[in-house]
Order: structure tokens, then C-alpha cells, then sequence
């Protein structure tokens, strides 16, 4: 089933269907029997991830219940997050590792290694998987019971107006966040950024049946965008443990190594990333909210 809304779909109703469908299949992939537990945690949390997203376009319309529906969102993706954190420091050490010099692979593999034990230890602790579904059943009901009021909200629902006031506000808030990160880029800043590409990415693959702006090509862009800030911020963790852990690769002086060969590969995603942010944030905001027109009914 696409992502998208339907072309005639009123947005609000669209949006909520939508985030019911979210959340619906954040507890199925959860209860797949067939996948292993680490694929079912990554499939769940994506799908929290877009229902937030959601949520957030929707915040004029559902108010005080759209804010309670993210941060029971937000505290179930939580409950997942150790074992995929786990996950993640393992599958950076080992990419690493893979493309490393001799000097560097011998230190790198001890670090995959001891972190590929702390994620097998991590899953056979296992998250709380019963609990979660529970939770993600329960966020199911509330939203599914929460009605669409008869008055639009302050931004209105008349055309596809929500959705491009949405995509609007997640434009503005990336490129203020990418102007942040390129003053300072530090590890919070990109992460911020990151999160405020994700969003727009959500948003624009809601919309691109439906506007102009959020095409095919767009919305690859912003997928390959967030994915180097992941890969940036994935190596920002890794350096922590190397700096907290060194014994982790043999020592300091391996320690170092491996110290150096993060932060240089991280120099080098986040030059990409604001190589293909220059593209993806080069207009004002006013310039972008102008090309978000509603696209003609196909004849």
C-alpha cells in the first residue's frame, strides 16, 4: 500500500487514516513470527516514526489529544530503542572495519566484535516486546476513538491545505536547523537536522500524489540526505565508546587509530550531507511554500 494520500482524499481524514494504518502495522510487524527480533524492532520503530510525523501535521486539528498521541508514540518507541542502539554501534564498527587500511582492521575488528556481543547480549535481555504491543494496541483504540472535530483548525482543511502548512513548517524548521549545523557542526546540530529531514520526508511522500514540490526525485534526496546524517551520527556514538572504551580495540594507541578514522569519515558524510542539503534547502522559505501547489487531476 503506497504512503500516500489519495489524490481527492480530504487531508485531514487522509492523515488520520493514514496514522491508524501507522500504527496498526508498528503491532503487526512487531508480532511477526517469521522475522527475526531485530528486523521486527526496526520495523516498528520506522513505523512509530512516520505516525509522529503525522501526528504533527495534524496537531491544528487534533490539539490537546494529537499531543498525547505523540508522547505515547514517542515513550513506546523508547522501549525499543536499546536493543536497536545495540544494533546500530555493531553495524558501524563492522563498516568500518570492512573498508579499513591494515593499520586500522585489526582494531576494528575487535571493536565489531566485542560490540556484536553487546548486541547479542542487549537482544537476549529482549526488549519488551509483549508490553510494547500492548501499548502500540492501546495508542490504536485512543486514536481510532478520537474524532476529527466538525470545525477546521486554525489552518483548515478546505483543498489540501494542511499538508502543505505542514510540509511548509517542516521546510523551515530543516533549513534553520541545517543553517545551525553548518555555523557549529557538532553532533547535536546534525542530529537536529536530521530529524527535521526525516520529518519533511515523511511529510513529502504524504503529499506527492497530491503537491507540487514533492516529487519522485525530491523525495529519493531527502532519503539519501537523512540517511548520511544516520551514518554521521551512528560514527558520533561509535567515537564515544572508543573514547570511554578503548581496551574495546587493544588499547590507546588502537584507541587513536580508530579515533581518527571516525572523525575522518565523519568529515566526509556530513561534506555530503550539506553538498545535498544546499540543493534540498536552497530556497527561501516564502519561494518554497509558492511551489506547493495543488497538482491538476489527471484527465
Amino acid at each position: 500500500m503506497s504512503f500516500a494520500l489519495g489524490r481527492r482524499e480530504a487531508a485531514a481524514a487522509g492523515l488520520k487514516r493514514r496514522l491508524e494504518v501507522e500504527i496498526a502495522a508498528a503491532g503487526e510487524a512487531l508480532a511477526d513470527p517469521a522475522t527475526a527480533a531485530e528486523a521486527r524492532i526496526h520495523a516498528a520503530r520506522r513505523r512509530l516514526k512516520r505516525a509522529r510525523s503525522i501526528l504533527v501535521a495534524l496537531e491544528d486539528v487534533l490539539g490537546r489529544a494529537g499531543r498525547q498521541a505523540r508522547r505515547r508514540l514517542r515513550d513506546i518507541a523508547r522501549m525499543l530503542a536499546g536493543s536497536r542502539d545495540a544494533d546500530v554501534l555493531a553495524a558501524a564498527a563492522a563498516s568500518l572495519r570492512d573498508a579499513a587500511g591494515p593499520d586500522e582492521r585489526p582494531a576494528l575488528a575487535r571493536l565489531a566484535a566485542s560490540l556484536a556481543a553487546r548486541a547479542a547480549a542487549a537482544h537476549a535481555a529482549a526488549a519488551p516486546l509483549a508490553a510494547v504491543a500492548a501499548a502500540l494496541a492501546e495508542a490504536e483504540t485512543v486514536v481510532a476513538d478520537t474524532a476529527l472535530p466538525g470545525k477546521r483548525g486554525r489552518r483548515g482543511d478546505a483543498g489540501r491545505d494542511l499538508l502543505a502548512e505542514a510540509l511548509f513548517d517542516a521546510y523551515k524548521a530543516g533549513r534553520k536547523a541545517m543553517a545551525a549545523a553548518l555555523a557549529s557542526p557538532e553532533d547535536a546540530r546534525l542530529h537536529a537536522w536530521r530529524k527535521a529531514v526525516k520529518h519533511r520526508w515523511h511529510l513529502s511522500r504524504l503529499a506527492e500524489r497530491r503537491l507540487a514540490g514533492t516529487d519522485r526525485t525530491t523525495v529519493n534526496r531527502l532519503d539519501r540526505l537523512a540517511e548520511t546524517l544516520g551514518q554521521e551520527h551512528d560514527l558520533a556514538l561509535l567515537a564515544v565508546v572508543v573514547a570511554q572504551a578503548p581496551e574495546l580495540t587493544g588499547g590507546a594507541e588502537a584507541a587513536g587509530r580508530v579515533a581518527a578514522l571516525v572523525e575522518r569519515r565523519r568529515q566526509m558524510l556530513a561534506e555530503a550531507a550539506f553538498a545535498l542539503g544546499s540543493a534540498l534547502y536552497r530556497d527561501k522559505p516564502k519561494r518554497f511554500r509558492a511551489g506547493l501547489a495543488t497538482l491538476p487531476e489527471a484527465g
